[in-house]
């Protein structure tokens, strides 16, 4: 029998998968590349990603993955575990290997009365907002929050001291931390004042006489974000409405229902709100260089906080296409990637450039489920995966793999949740 050959160009190898689904005659592409990894040399060897076990989450805590459920998250001074419906505090130390490591389990509580034990909402996949001891959870029904030593000298009593509270009636979307900054994002109008901020602006418009009548449904919108003073001081306002009114410390006269210290945050600068350039709603908000990147179902913006002329955000619209899911969006502050609505990957870098890499072949039919992406720095490889279907990203190329990975956090080693 007669033989042929054919060269095959290194770098075909090299690459992974094709980025079109569209070619040339008679150039070479690979259309099945599976655990191995697109390395700076070639494909290389796929090396798992340590799993912490689904089966021990099972029998040891009672749920199971549901993606992208459960989440693993690295704080400043801790690290935590949450489902769709609880938040365990994950011991760090006892992490020995993926079979053997403690959570306990984190009881909420009512804002309102401190009392309570209120569990959180099930919605979409949670957001980290890290200040240490003060922290915030949000996933777009539910908020998880501890306030610790601002809520013990607001409140001045022992039933909130040292708790982690749950708050379901104001939505919130997303959030993160920026330069000291609590930044939040995607808002529902008909629920953004809750009952003690609702009865405060009727007093304030009865008393004041302005003729102006209080409708509630006026809140900030799906498109907007809101940023804190310096500190975070006041970022749970929407909740707690005396931290803008008379500030954190209980029984200070500067401020108060007369003369409230939010209209003072708002003309300084200190704190504020604006919405995006683009119609739809906020999904994500993630830092990057100098910037936080604002992620929408209809657009993408990076804004940088300003000084001068007055503070503020200003924006700069980096795309018009949205991303397909909360939670299709994963990275760091130096390179961040997505997926669009249409399955195209982009990379965008802290210089604000955006680049299209393409592989809507391959992420496509993975939209309808839904795209999750978590980051792994120690490589700087996206893992992008939902339940039936998960692709490594490496820097040079993308291949398919069978671990699928609802999140990854970095402590001495990369750690994930997942399968």
């Amino acid at each position: 029998m007669r033989e042929f050959y054919t060269f095959i160009e290194g770098d075909v190898l090299a690459r992974g998968l094709r980025k079109r689904s569209k070619s040339s005659r008679n150039h070479l592409e690979m259309i099945k590349v599976l655990n191995v990894r697109c390395g700076e040399y070639g494909l290389e060897r796929y090396e798992p990603i340590e799993i912490l076990s689904k089966n021990y989450f099972h029998t040891q805590y009672g749920f199971s993955l549901d993606f992208p459920f459960p989440q693993i998250f690295l704080g400043i001074g801790k690290g935590f575990v949450l489902n769709k419906s609880s938040i365990y505090e994950l011991n760090l130390d006892t992490i020995v290997e993926d079979t053997s490591f403690t959570l306990t389990e984190i009881d909420t509580y009512d804002v309102g009365t401190g009392n309570a034990v209120t569990r959180p909402l099930s919605g979409t996949r949670w957001n980290f907002i890290d200040f240490e001891d003060v922290y915030m959870f949000v996933n777009g029904t539910s908020s998880i929050f501890a306030a610790n030593r601002w809520i013990d000298n607001y409140k001045a009593n022992t039933v909130h001291t040292g708790k982690v509270f749950s708050e379901n009636t104001v939505s919130i979307n997303t959030g993160c931390k920026h330069k000291g900054r609590t930044v939040l994002g995607g808002f529902n109008p008909t629920n953004f004042w809750n009952n003690d901020w609702k009865k405060f602006w009727l007093d304030w418009t009865v008393k004041h006489k302005t003729g102006m009548q209080f409708d509630a449904t006026l809140g900030l919108g799906e498109n907007f974000i809101m940023w804190s003073m310096s500190g975070g001081g006041d970022m749970f306002k929407l909740f707690f409405n005396r931290l803008a009114i008379t500030g954190i410390y209980k029984g200070q006269t500067n401020f108060g229902d007369t003369d409230p210290l939010i209209f003072s945050m708002m003309k300084r600068g200190d704190a504020g709100f604006m919405p995006v350039s683009w119609n739809g709603a906020i999904l994500e908000i993630k830092p990057i260089g100098n910037d936080i990147l604002v992620y929408g179902n209809n657009g993408i913006s990076a804004m940088q906080w300003y000084n001068d002329p007055a503070p503020t955000y200003g924006e700069k619209v980096l795309s018009s296409i949205g991303i397909a899911n909360p939670g299709a969006m994963g990275g760091d502050d130096q390179v961040q990637v997505f997926v669009d609505k249409k399955g195209v990957a982009w990379r965008v870098t802290a210089d604000r450039k955006i680049e299209r890499l393409g592989y809507e072949e391959w992420l496509q039919p993975m939209v309808e489920e839904g795209i999750y992406i978590s980051y792994n720095p120690d490589l700087k490889d996206f893992y992008i995966s939902n339940s039936s279907k998960s692709y490594l990203l490496s820097p040079f190329g993308l291949s398919e793999i069978a671990q699928k990975i609802t999140s990854i956090i970095y402590y001495n080693r990369p750690l994930a949740i997942g399968e």
